[in-house]
């Protein structure tokens, strides 16, 4: 599945991580797009992805936030 019912915006903050934003973006409509199924409130969806533990010792750390948004809120 490559389309959701509903907007997802999907901002990539990795360099290293770019040339698979595509697959990244791919696999979060799909399993946002899933997760949907049988539910007609969600009005968007947000995907972010980040290096947490920048300047750190351990920079291999990421942080992913997924936030959906609820059309009836």
């Amino acid at each position: 599945m490559d389309k959701a019912n509903f907007p997802i915006e999907f901002n990539n903050e990795i360099d290293d991580m770019k040339k698979s934003e595509n697959e990244f973006s791919t696999l979060a409509v799909d399993r946002l797009s899933k997760m949907a199924e049988g539910h007609n409130d969600i009005s968007g969806g947000v995907v972010n992805l980040k290096l947490s533990a920048q300047g750190h010792l351990t920079s291999y750390i990421y942080e992913v936030t997924i936030v959906v948004d609820n059309a009836f809120a």
